[in-house]
């Protein structure tokens, strides 16, 4: 039987990551109030990658992205965004870039 590690991509062992807080990072209210509009602000994240990766990243550890009602850990629905850091579509861009 193969051990975990020799089933790792080789990239693992040389991946420097940039982990994000994102509700930190892009200033998001501390709760989630029912009913508010959707906030279009994970594309804040775009502008910051080059110079992430000029700093040797070559990876991005986002997390807590899911809807949550405060600081993002309490989830409370692991298949929807966070309406305070936007939607699917945005993640998609985030990803794409």
């Amino acid at each position: 039987m193969e051990s975990p590690s020799t089933r790792e991509p080789g990239w693992v062992h040389d991946a420097l990551w940039w982990h994000v807080y994102p509700l930190g990072f892009v200033g998001a209210e501390p709760a989630n109030a029912p009913g508010q509009p959707v906030r279009h602000r994970l594309r804040q994240l775009l502008p910051w990658l080059d110079h992430a990766v000029e700093l040797g990243a070559s990876g991005l550890a986002l997390g807590p992205v899911f809807a949550s009602e405060t600081h993002g850990y309490d989830t409370t629905d692991h298949l929807r965004i966070d309406p305070r850091l936007g939607d699917d579509a945005d993640f998609d861009a985030l990803v794409a870039a």
